[in-house]
């Protein structure tokens, strides 16, 4: 089985039209939220480990700030 986000279309019975609509937003949330990270400082901390330690959390906790992310 290949790895990846999938889609749960029946959750708690819920309408499938609706169960899409809710993951299909969520699934939109989460690229915008990794489209918005800042790609060149996080391949520095990943190659670079000791000059950069936490910095690869401190970015991925500053994404979550509320409101930095939409979704359209």
């Amino acid at each position: 089985m290949k790895k990846g986000s999938l889609i749960d279309i029946n959750p708690e019975r819920m309408p499938i039209k609706k169960a899409i609509e809710i993951n299909t937003k969520a699934l939109r949330l989460m690229n915008d939220r990794v489209d918005a990270l800042p790609h060149e400082k996080l391949i520095d901390s990943y190659l670079n480990p000791n000059d950069h330690r936490g910095d690869i959390e401190l970015m991925l906790i500053d994404s979550m700030k509320q409101g930095k992310n939409t979704v359209k």
